[in-house]
């Protein structure tokens, strides 16, 4: 009996874009800070956290980062934690 091969996802075809940043969050609330970037297609892109900083031991000082809407990247700190410097990457695929 021949064995059945499930289809795989499309590779991507490569880079058409990459975009770093290194950004501080704000030291009281909003906890957030948008960074604008050159608009991607959200479906192709893939944005990392490439390190940052968190002097806290404690979940509310984690790091996240967001892609909004395909043209900004949302950098966010715990409510308790200082203010930090946050390294991001975002690449799209063509």
């Amino acid at each position: 009996m021949p064995i059945s091969q499930l289809p795989l996802p499309p590779l991507p075809s490569g880079i058409k874009s990459i975009q770093r940043g290194v950004t501080a969050t704000p030291g009281s609330s909003p906890y957030y800070v948008d960074v604008a970037v050159t608009a991607v297609n959200p479906a192709k892109a893939m944005l990392s956290i490439l390190g940052g900083i968190d002097t806290t031991t404690t979940a509310s000082g984690a790091n996240q980062i967001q892609l909004i809407g395909g043209s900004a990247v949302r950098v966010q700190k715990g409510n308790a934690a200082p203010v930090q410097q946050v390294s991001w990457e975002l690449v799209e695929w063509y």
